[in-house]
This record gives C-alpha cells, structure tokens and sequence, in this order.
C-alpha cells in the first residue's frame, strides 16, 4: 500500500474540472484500487453522478517527495 496523487479531468457542463486529492493506491490490486476510488468518488459528487453525464481520465501517480 502506498500513497498516491489521484487525479481525475472530468467534463461536466463542457467544462474541464480536475481533481486532485491524496488516495491509497494498491497499485497491485489495480481492481481493488478502482472499486475503491469510485466507492469513494461516488459518495462525494453523488448529485454530478446523477445529475450530469460525466466522462472522465482517471490516473495514479506516485507521490514525489
């Protein structure tokens, strides 16, 4: 388990949003990454997901220190 930047550019409203937060990536686990990360970005932008057709780039990116 190591930490990782997560980043997504979503297109909502033909806009450009990117998110960045620091997430828990498995990157060995790629399937249990991904069900994480949507479990999480599902329960924070709910209302876009319901409201809005998201198209979205997902990325890992390990952290630089």
């Amino acid at each position: 388990i190591m930490n990782y930047i997560v980043g997504c550019y979503r297109y909502v409203y033909h806009s450009l949003i990117y998110y960045t937060y620091i997430h828990t990536c498995m990157h060995t686990y790629i399937h249990t990454y991904i069900h994480t990360y949507i479990h999480t970005y599902i329960h924070t932008y709910i209302h876009t997901y319901i409201h809005t057709y998201i198209y979205g780039i997902c990325f890992c990116q390990k952290i630089a220190n």
